[in-house]
């Protein structure tokens, strides 16, 4: 069973989504990621995005290491339960600053990014891993992460271990096979443009292997805040995105 593992809600026990279709981060992993991230952010008083955040444990860690606003995406309802279940054992079930958006993680973008939206200092992406490098590739072509992270935030990423995606890729043989792998390290040939791309602008600034999963953890470069070509910028207003327990 997931918990918090510090903070102000430290060692509670929390609830995670019945089924398949999560996967929970290892305690080990989080402590990892967390003392990764504390090292490099000051998560009192930061602005946190959660997305495909399932139980929600790592948007949780960050609340109760001190930051005041999170923000948790899924699709999935039993996630979106489990996540105010695990709300409702803090007693901040009904606090405003925290919000659970019942939708895919584009609906979410599109909601949070409308006119005077304020960015975030802390992004935590955890796609499934069949899905991480479409989902990334994705979002770096279409500037997602500039119009959603502060210039002086971070990003961290979770992607399968080349292990792990050589195991799931046996397993789901009949998924295209050039979509499977996690975004590419930017200190390799391969990946040399990743990170210095125009409409990113991020650098990795720690990448960590903890068992089958992959963490990766980007900052924003120099002229990350310059505002994106805004006729690349979806005029959608997130339809379909809803606040779960909004009327």
């Amino acid at each position: 069973m997931p918990r918090i593992i510090a903070g102000r809600y430290g060692g509670l026990p929390l609830k995670a989504p019945g089924g398949r279709q999560t996967r929970p981060t290892a305690d080990r992993v989080k402590e990892a990621m967390f003392s990764a991230i504390t090292a490099r952010l000051n998560l009192e008083g930061a602005t946190v995005l959660d997305l495909f955040a399932g139980s929600g444990q790592l948007g949780l860690e960050a609340l109760s290491r001190g930051a005041a606003r999170v923000v948790w995406v899924d699709k999935d309802q039993a996630a979106q339960a489990a996540i105010r279940a695990n709300l409702l054992k803090t007693g901040r079930l009904d606090d405003p600053a925290l919000q659970v958006l019942g939708c895919s993680a584009e609906a979410a973008y599109r909601r949070l990014t409308r006119p005077g939206s304020p960015r975030f200092d802390l992004i935590l992406a955890d796609p499934p891993y069949l899905q991480a490098e479409a989902f990334w590739t994705d979002w770096l072509a279409g500037d997602c992460w500039r119009r959603l992270l502060k210039p002086e935030g971070l990003l961290v990423f979770e992607q399968p271990s080349p292990a792990e995606l050589r195991r799931i890729t046996s397993v789901a043989a009949k998924a295209p096979a050039g979509r499977l792998a996690g975004p590419p390290d930017p200190q390799t040939e391969a990946g040399s443009a990743v990170g210095q791309l125009p409409v990113t602008k991020l650098k990795l600034s720690k990448r960590c292997q903890y068992g089958a999963a992959m963490v990766s953890f980007y900052k924003p470069l120099p002229g990350f805040a310059e505002e994106p070509d805004p006729e690349r910028h979806s005029a959608e207003t997130g339809a379909g995105c809803s606040q779960i327990g909004e009327a």
